[in-house]
């Protein structure tokens, strides 16, 4: 794929058929949402005058945020399986 940004990137797919819009959209939320936990944790770690990691600590996240969090890792998880099993059959002896 030839898009720039990793939105982009999800959104492409589609056109060429490998998954539907809906599954796109949800793919980039996941991603945003994701990527604004992580953000978040990181800036506290700045305040908190700690070196900025990836460890996002659950039991901080408000419930929305767990929430969020949970749905996010759905969605990766689909994503896993489908890589999983597209790989698995295409590419099969």
């Amino acid at each position: 794929l030839a898009e720039p940004g990793t939105a982009a990137r999800f959104r492409a797919p589609p056109a060429q058929g490998l998954y539907d819009t809906a599954e796109a959209t949800q793919r980039v939320h996941a991603h945003d949402d994701l990527l604004r936990l992580r953000l978040v944790h990181q800036l506290q770690c700045l305040r908190d005058g700690r070196m900025p990691d990836n460890h996002v600590q659950i039991d901080r996240l408000s419930r929305r945020d767990q929430v969020l969090l949970r749905d996010a890792l759905r969605v990766v998880g689909r994503v896993q399986g489908a890589l999983r099993e597209r790989f698995a059959t295409d590419f099969a002896p």
